[in-house]
């Protein structure tokens, strides 16, 4: 398995699940992204009171079926128009719950239940192409998104430390104590999770892949 998987899936064995969500042709689809709605664009859903979540055109998954990935981790904001209670807690007393943090305290099950919320809004309001719906990515897209493409090691490239994204550096060891394992020579400035625009954009225009949650 390739480090950068390892890099994201270590957040679910520490019992955090990172959220994101694709919009994908069924199988059996037979309308083009083209005809279904404006392809090679990306897309805004208004799930309303300002809040709305961003998809970014991936046109290397089309042979995946995922078209669009969403531009950042779900965020609490976004989870909270589904489950309006959802808490996402805290950490050594440091809040893990704003709105624009990704969400965390969720679990697969929750995730997906989030995606075929999305799916059945979207298309009770008409603005689901048929054919479409949102679900969690694929492991084939996940890495094909994860190393743009390319192969690379690690989302950012081949090198290490790590050029940019939120990850366990050498904030957490001052806030939280050396016993958390940071990066030693790299510094984020989060201890923890941080609002999903400063979690570092991959060349294809994904934010967070691999670090945050």
């Amino acid at each position: 398995m390739k480090r950068c998987c390892l890099i994201a899936f270590f957040a679910v064995a520490a019992g955090l699940f990172p959220v994101r969500t694709v919009l994908a042709a069924s199988p059996t689809n037979t309308v083009s992204p083209s005809a279904a709605t404006h392809a090679s664009k990306d897309l805004a859903i208004d799930l309303g009171d300002g809040v709305t979540m961003e998809l970014v055109w991936i046109p290397n998954l089309y042979s995946l079926a995922e078209r669009w990935v969403g531009k950042y981790e779900v965020t609490n904001g976004e989870y909270r128009k589904f489950k309006a209670d959802h808490d996402s807690g805290e950490c050594k007393g440091q809040s893990l719950n704003g709105d624009r943090q990704p969400v965390v305290a969720v679990n697969f099950e929750d995730a997906k239940a989030f995606a075929n919320w999305l799916s059945e809004r979207e298309e009770k309001a008409g603005r689901l192409p048929k054919g479409y719906y949102y679900r969690l990515p694929s492991e084939d897209a996940w890495l094909t998104f994860a190393q743009c493409g390319d192969g690379r090691e690690y989302p950012w490239g081949n090198s290490w430390p790590p050029k940019y994204g939120n990850y366990a550096d050498e904030t957490i060891g001052e806030v939280l104590g050396k016993d958390w394992g940071i990066i030693f020579g790299y510094r984020d400035g989060y201890a923890l999770t941080c609002p999903v625009e400063e979690s570092g954009k991959n060349d294809w225009g994904l934010c967070g892949v691999g670090g945050n949650v």
